[in-house]
């Protein structure tokens, strides 16, 4: 199991973090280089300090795990840095631009996603509500289950309305307090609560400092959601 999350998984997800460490950092490939053919005596302490920080080795002057390992040697075959020197060109205003339209469209694509939750997670308490006969207190059994500032805030509004309110944590604290209603659909709950929590993580409200591989991990999570939402369609 390791050796496939390695495989499928890790190593894809360290690449983009090593490609992007090579970028801002590009003397730390020469420094891997070495490090891969045993030479980390050659590499300065300073040098070594800061891939220890990154996770890039270990103690021992070591690559930290075969998914670094394996990670190093997709870099390399990509073409010895290829795209590195090509990045390190690009003038600051097309690297904002760029990150710009990478926040619009993950924007884009959480908003879909969260439209369509809320409308399944509408409809599923609905019907389970009127096979039990207890529609009309579907509303107050929403706003109970939030935090009692936010029952204040939506007390009194029908229950269309009151989705329309709901939070992105909100729509995720319905699905894991109904569980039994949705695992068909999410399957696992603790991916779907792992998925569901990057996902609020913006970095459009939250104003974080973001690289390519958080994107990677945030894209992920978007897809994995969005694969299992489209089993309704």
């Amino acid at each position: 199991m390791v050796a496939t999350f390695i495989e499928n998984e890790g190593c894809p997800i360290a690449e983009v973090a090593l490609s992007h460490l090579y970028r801002v950092h590009p003397e730390m490939k020469s420094a891997s280089d070495r490090i891969a053919s045993g030479e980390a005596a050659k590499v300065p302490e300073s040098v070594r300090r800061t891939l220890k920080k990154y996770g890039v080795i270990d103690g021992k002057n070591k690559f930290a795990g075969s998914m670094i390992a394996k990670a190093f040697d997709a870099v390399k075959q990509s073409g010895e840095g290829a795209g590195i020197g090509s990045d390190l060109k690009t003038s600051p205003t097309d690297t904002l631009g760029e990150w710009a339209e990478d926040l619009a469209a993950l924007g884009q694509r959480r908003n879909l996603i969260e439209r369509k939750l809320r409308g399944v997670v509408l409809n599923f308490l609905r019907m389970s509500a009127l096979q039990s006969r207890k529609l009309e207190k579907l509303g107050e059994q929403v706003i109970n289950a939030l935090p009692e500032t936010r029952r204040k805030m939506l007390l009194g509004l029908p229950l269309d309305s009151l989705f329309q309110k709901l939070l992105w944590p909100e729509l995720v604290i319905m699905v894991a307090g109904n569980w039994p209603l949705f695992e068909a659909i999410f399957g696992d709950r603790k991916l779907y609560e792992e998925h569901s929590g990057i996902i609020n993580d913006r970095p459009d409200a939250h104003a974080k400092e973001w690289d390519s591989a958080d994107f990677a991990l945030y894209r992920r999570s978007l897809q994995w959601l969005e694969e299992r939402l489209a089993k309704l369609q």
